[in-house]
């Protein structure tokens, strides 16, 4: 061990040196002259982004919404341990950490099942993404290495890809293979090697791939393991933080002449993660293994209509996400061994077009169905090891599902191009976006015993039912550019997100409590959203500042509850092991979120960087409707700084110094008291999170035009601090060193 802290000293001392040194440099030889600048060199009103926005291509500076993107470039000079670190320097974005090895984004004071992921197009939540923090939708489940782009949708009502996004969303795009008409025979190779030292983390991926004449494939395979966590002076070494992850992706597309075919593999898993947050010395909760994989084929053509270019675009997928756990409980000489497992098929298809409007118009509609299955099976811990089958602990009952359908319409339009009939001398000057989406949900909640035989004198079993539902989500964006560089925007958005069956049915027990399914059907959340906000974009400065208010109705809280006048289900010395949980309606939330951002051009590629963001929010109780408290799991006002030295086509392409903080929270609801992210040592012991100052040194070093050599040396005061609804700690003193080269 003492040898293993000296390496990583040492390693953390000469990174250090190294990036201090370059930091200080300002002129560097620049190389080969026809070399093309990367994205993020150009201006932020140049660079392109996935367009989930408007299905269009459309840019940050241009859309009328509150967006964001991370592209290829930047990802490769600050290469990412796991996904969820792409979005720690993304503005207005919280990564909330259940467990080290869980990450939930968190916007506008919304996560966890509030917040829409979709890879590819395809969405990452289903029936069992859970408004608690929870690990099936894990975006950390998602290859790093796969990553081309990350877009931040903030506001509910993003049409064009679900309804259930009320704090936003939050779109991935993973490499593809491009097929090209007559191409020669390509062949391409990359790898990249990771080292963390505060964690002993090692990681190592690879990939390969080709293309030749209408064909082209890639294959890439990733491992990493990380071992228990370096939380700072105070915290030490982390226990229970450990674990293993890796994934497989393999894909291969088509020209057929009409268009592109191209059919995806990606698989990915994690391994022997212990939920930190749900776990104590004598009950611990480990994750064996969670697993996601994805299969999709999708065609995308073009079609001339009317003197017009129509693309259009068809998606079918399967998509398995599935956990398998074990509760170890010792004083009472038990182990659970729990399994679940949602299969989803889901097909999608669209249409865009220019309809010689200034902007594109969109058309689709999608279906998603969910099945979902769960057991359960019980074992002594210093016995024989056989398992037997007890299906009252099953997390969901037999025979549930989920069926979705919706249709979508987004119409991007130049307005001063609408009204005169011609284009416009300044195209986009005048903006609106509009779109809409409506549909069903088809909830079927198998029959259920499961609390009749925990609490017979109680409960009854339930049959089968089915709850129907309406979704729909909608906005109405307007901008309008006064003068070049200087734009106002402004919007109204609405979403809903139905019950899930996580929501409804779930029966689960560990830290907090025994949480048990909803007696009643519990109604729809609903979003109604505005925002306003003013963007610059001038030679030396651009800057934004959004100001946004939202409301919900029906939201979907976790309150205590009893059976039989007992509020407990198990006690052991004395001490509640599992109190009684369920999950209820509250009459309406109301959040107030401002999100600002800067950047200032100082001189020869030096810059100096900023953002900050904070939420307010209040609950209305439907059993007291005269009392209010603050919305649960709500971040505190957070900022980052930093000054950035980027020189994309020079051997230095990045040199940085910065800091992320954040505000304390203390005020707390009676949700965050029952949750051990936000109170780890308990309801009667907790007085929220302490404010927190963490500062870090990164740097890239382009090598060639195919290696890069990137590090950051994290947390230089070695602090011991906590984002506001995570679990575990943030990592100590200690640098994270990456090597990437392509071919």
């Amino acid at each position: 061990m003492e040898l293993r802290l000296g390496i990583a000293h040492k390693l953390g001392r000469t990174l250090g040196r190294l990036l201090l040194s370059a930091s200080l440099v300002v002129a560097v030889p620049a190389l080969a002259a026809d070399d093309e600048a990367p994205e993020t060199s150009k201006p932020r009103s140049q660079v392109d982004v996935l367009g989930a926005v408007n299905l269009s291509r459309s840019t940050v500076w241009d859309s009328p919404r509150a967006t964001s993107a991370v592209l290829r470039d930047e990802l490769r000079v600050r290469p990412a341990r796991l996904s969820a670190d792409t979005l720690d320097f993304e503005d207005g974005v919280v990564v909330q950490r259940p467990s080290a090895n869980t990450a939930m984004p968190s916007m506008r004071g919304l996560g966890d099942a509030r917040v829409l992921i979709v890879v590819d197009g395809i969405r990452l939540n289903t029936t069992t993404s859970s408004s608690l923090p929870s690990g099936l939708s894990n975006i950390n489940l998602i290859d790093p290495y796969l990553l081309e782009a990350v877009e931040v949708v903030r506001g509910p009502g993003l049409a064009s890809l679900g309804s259930d996004g009320l704090g936003g969303t939050i779109s991935l795009r993973t490499r593809r293979p491009a097929a090209i008409v007559g191409a020669n025979l390509e062949i391409n190779a990359g790898t990249r090697l990771s080292y963390s030292s505060y964690d002993q983390g090692f990681s190592g991926s690879v990939s390969g791939g080709g293309r030749w004449g209408r064909l082209s494939a890639e294959t890439a395979f990733s491992a990493r393991r990380f071992n228990d966590l370096g939380g700072g002076y105070r915290a030490g070494t982390v226990p229970l933080t450990s674990f293993s992850d890796g994934g497989l992706y393999v894909g291969a597309s088509a020209d057929t002449g009409h268009g592109t075919l191209l059919l995806v593999y990606q698989g990915g898993r994690q391994y022997d993660g212990l939920r930190s947050e749900r776990s104590l010395p004598d009950d611990l909760y480990l994750l064996t293994e969670l697993a996601r994989d994805l299969t999709y084929i999708r065609y995308n053509t073009s079609i001339e209509i009317a003197d017009s270019s129509v693309d259009v675009t068809a998606t079918a997928a399967y998509h398995r996400l599935s956990e398998q756990a074990a509760r170890t409980q010792v004083l009472l000489d038990r182990v659970d061994r729990l399994s679940s497992r949602d299969d989803v098929l889901s097909v999608s298809a669209n249409v865009r077009a220019d309809l010689g409007r200034g902007g594109r118009l969109a058309a689709g509609l999608d279906g998603y169905f969910d099945w979902v299955s769960s057991s359960a099976e019980q074992a002594t811990v210093g016995g024989s090891g056989i398992a037997q089958s007890a299906a009252q602990w099953q997390r969901y009952p037999t025979g549930s599902a989920a069926h979705s359908f919706a249709i979508f319409l987004v119409d991007e339009i130049d307005l001063e191009h609408l009204f005169q009939g011609e284009p416009s001398a300044r195209p986009g000057r005048v903006k609106a976006l509009v779109s809409g989406r409506i549909g069903g949900n088809f909830l079927v909640v198998g029959a259920d015993d499961r609390a009749a035989q925990l609490f017979p004198s109680f409960r009854k079993s339930v049959g089968q039912r089915m709850d129907p539902s309406l979704v729909y989500s909608g906005s109405l964006h307007l901008r309008y550019e006064f003068v070049p560089g200087a734009a106002l925007s402004a919007g109204f958005m609405t979403g809903s997100r139905p019950a899930s069956l996580d929501d409804q049915a779930r029966l689960d027990a560990g830290r907090p409590g025994l949480l048990l399914p909803s007696e009643t059907a519990l109604l729809t959340e609903s979003a109604y959203s505005g925002e306003f906000g003013v963007r610059l974009a001038f030679a030396r400065l651009e800057t934004s500042l959004m100001y946004a208010v939202n409301q919900l109705v029906n939201p979907i809280s976790l309150a205590s509850t009893k059976v039989g006048g007992a509020d407990c289900y198990a006690l052991i010395g004395g001490r509640c092991v599992d109190r009684l949980l369920t999950r209820r309606n509250e009459g309406s939330a109301l959040l107030h979120s401002v999100e600002g951002s800067f950047r200032l051009h100082l001189f020869s590629d030096l810059h100096l960087l900023g953002s900050i963001s904070y939420t307010s929010g209040e609950v209305r109780p439907a059993s007291v409707p005269d009392v209010r408290e603050p919305m649960w799991r709500v971040p505190p006002l957070m900022g980052l700084g930093s000054l950035q030295l980027r020189r994309p086509r020079s051997i230095l392409s990045l040199a940085e110094v910065g800091a992320r903080a954040a505000a304390s929270s203390r005020q707390l609801s009676s949700q965050d008291r029952l949750d051990a992210t936000v109170c780890p040592l308990g309801a009667t012991l907790c007085d929220g999170s302490p404010w927190f100052v963490m500062t870090y040194v990164r740097g890239s070093l382009r090598l060639s035009r195919q290696i890069y050599l990137s590090g950051t040396l994290e947390n230089l005061t070695n602090e011991t601090y906590r984002v506001h609804g995570s679990g575990v700690p943030g990592p100590g003193l200690g640098a994270h060193l990456t090597l990437e080269g392509n071919l």
